[in-house]
């Protein structure tokens, strides 16, 4: 049998249940010497640990015994500011709690994920904050758990929002203002998968509920920066955002492929957002600066870096937490990249020229996501 995939990487306790044609629990209940697994399959077990070379991390399982002062952070790409933002509020709740971060990072690929996992539980962290999670870790059995990325899960604590229900607000405020061509992007870069699998399925279902099939010329995914050069992530932005069939408005599933998405219309002469609305997801710093004025769909990040560092502190010190899973309420805040729909894609009335920059920048205004039809506006700082 070939094992060339599995002898890429050191073998996992998934890779012995697959040769052994048995579940990962029973794997482990093999390595624990439990009693009541039968002989047969205990031998094959044993074969196959034997065939792959496995060897069980001995410090993760003993990593409650060994505790230290360290909590893990596991990210995405770094170049997500998303990733850093919530870093550092991390970092901070946890000095206040005496402990230190020690930060790894996937690069956005499932891949290297188990093996930055692997990583941080040798360096012997307390626990793991998941900010990126592929739902496929053998190891986080053996661990402290705090998820804040992709769904709940049943190891540990899960903190987040609904991102299906976000996404569908979202696109549901781009209908209110008429849209109907409403475009979708996302990169590995931007989001966890499942992060984007549940925000795909809230901006379908609030198409689905205005009556608009969904137009896969309307969906982009663009390859990570890693693995996909520039060049080929603008041709597949402009193929969209080109021609009499483009969208008037995109919802991208994070403020960072917004931007992408910015620089893109930019480059095509289409102005935001006269001729294109634009709306991204998380609320990152640079969104409310003057020259990019992104609305976007804001998460209580500081609030969830302090639950999370709560969780994990007060797991390890044996504090069962008041509820394993929390969703936060996100709210979409309306800046000056989304407008009415143009009454055609291809024309649009030019901004007054003789208006002062405060005059043309819309205020800001911060919509609930459960309720959007309460709107509270916060005029900008300079705003007279």
């Amino acid at each position: 049998m070939d094992h060339s995939g599995a002898a890429a990487r050191p073998p996992t306790v998934i890779d012995v249940a697959n040769l052994a044609g048995t579940s990962r629990q029973t794997v482990s209940n093999v390595i624990h010497g439990k009693a009541h697994v039968r002989e047969q399959t205990r031998k094959r077990v044993l074969a196959a640990i034997a065939e792959l070379e496995y060897r069980p991390n001995v410090a993760a399982r003993h990593l409650k015994r060994r505790r230290t002062n360290v909590l893990g952070v596991l990210v995405g790409d770094l170049a997500n500011p998303f990733y850093s933002e919530a870093a550092r509020h991390i970092e901070h709740y946890a000095e206040q709690r005496g402990y230190t971060m020690l930060l790894a990072s996937t690069g956005g690929e499932r891949e290297t994920e188990q093996r930055r996992v692997e990583s941080l539980i040798e360096h012997r962290v307390a626990a793991v904050i998941f900010l990126a999670y592929s739902s496929q870790q053998p190891t986080i059995e053996y661990i402290t758990c705090v998820f804040v990325a992709g769904l709940p899960t049943s190891h540990g604590v899960f903190i987040g929002v609904d991102e299906r229900k976000s996404a569908e607000q979202a696109t549901s405020f781009l209908l209110s203002l008429g849209h109907r061509r409403i475009g979708y992007v996302n990169t590995i870069v931007s989001s966890h998968p499942d992060s984007d699998k549940a925000r795909f399925a809230g901006y379908r279902r609030a198409l689905s509920k205005a009556g608009i099939g969904l137009d896969d010329a309307l969906v982009v995914r663009l390859g990570s920066g890693i693995e996909t050069p520039e060049s080929v992530r603008q041709h597949d932005l402009q193929r969209m955002l080109s021609g009499p069939g483009r969208p008037t408005a995109v919802l991208c599933a994070a403020d960072y492929t917004a931007l992408q998405v910015m620089d893109c219309a930019d480059g095509l002469g289409l102005a935001i957002p006269q001729q294109l609305s634009i709306v991204g997801f998380d609320d990152t710093a640079y969104s409310a600066l003057r020259r990019i004025s992104l609305t976007t769909v804001s998460y209580p990040l500081r609030e969830i870096a302090r639950l999370s560092v709560d969780a994990a502190v007060g797991a390890l010190e044996d504090s069962a937490p008041k509820r394993n899973r929390i969703l936060m309420q996100p709210e979409l805040v309306v800046r000056g990249s989304t407008a009415l729909a143009p009454t055609s894609p291809e024309t649009v009335d030019p901004p007054a020229t003789d208006a002062s920059p405060d005059e043309q920048r819309r205020p800001q205004v911060r919509r609930s996501v459960s309720t959007v039809d309460t709107v509270r506006v916060r005029r900008p700082r300079n705003a007279r």
